[in-house]
């Protein structure tokens, strides 16, 4: 499954990383006590759960998962429906038990 996310956004995150990197390396605690800095990151907090980092656990796994079951479903029901059964004597009541010949008979 993938997971389509604009490049603006993707570079947003990448900067946000770089930033959180630069602002733990930081030996003088200058870009610490930046309130500009700070208040970013307070609005920016985001927690993001994958599974191992393969796929992200949200609601679009949700939504494909219960797709995926619909989808299943509707062909399983397609498949189990009853089709009605030929008997073959009922077939065969039916048609015309009149003999005709296969040549044709001629008169002299």
């Amino acid at each position: 499954m993938l997971h389509y996310r604009p490049r603006a956004l993707q570079e947003s995150e990448e900067f946000d990383m770089l930033l959180y990197r630069i602002m733990i390396d930081d030996k003088t605690n200058a870009f610490l006590n930046n309130s500009k800095l700070q208040l970013h990151i307070a609005m920016n907090r985001q927690v993001v759960f994958t599974a191992h980092g393969f796929i992200r656990l949200d609601y679009s796994l949700l939504h494909s998962m219960i797709a995926s079951s619909l989808t299943y479903l509707v062909i399983v029901l397609q498949f189990n429906q009853q089709t009605p059964s030929l008997d073959f004597n009922e077939a065969t009541s039916e048609v015309s038990t009149t003999a005709v010949p296969f040549f044709p008979t001629t008169t002299v």
